[in-house]
């Protein structure tokens, strides 16, 4: 089976956290339903990161209706340290976007990454503005 946009943008985003000395983890299973695809602890950080990636195609991208009721549940049970998040990757800007879990969003309500910014700098700015 060939690998999908999203699974290569995942993978490479994985890799680059793990390059820079972050732990990242990506969850791959079929039978896992509405598990967030990446956990991650950054270096600059004191909060373990769960983060719905997606590929952004046109303006809007979302969470699965399970994806977000996960995301709430991690959010209202678990304590100060831990984050959720949704971010979308657009591939002709090789860029990526943030926001809150959330089913439906578009980019002009999330926070884009700066040109040269780091993937960690742009969800640590984004956790500031929350």
């Amino acid at each position: 089976m060939p690998i999908s946009r999203e699974s290569k943008a995942k993978t490479a985003l994985v890799g680059a956290l793990k390059q820079r000395g972050h732990y990242a983890r990506r969850i791959e299973d079929q039978f896992a339903v509405g598990v967030l695809d990446i956990i991650t602890v950054f270096k600059i950080d004191e909060k373990i990161w769960f983060i719905e990636a997606k590929i952004i195609n046109g303006n809007y991208f979302g969470m699965t209706e399970r994806q977000y009721v996960e995301a709430q549940r991690l959010t209202k049970t678990a304590n100060t340290g831990v984050a959720t998040c949704l971010v979308g990757y657009k591939e002709a800007e090789k860029k990526w976007y943030v926001s809150a879990p959330s089913t439906k969003v578009h980019v002009d309500d999330c926070l884009q990454q700066g040109d040269g910014e780091l993937f960690e700098t742009l969800l640590m700015r984004w956790r500031n503005l929350q």
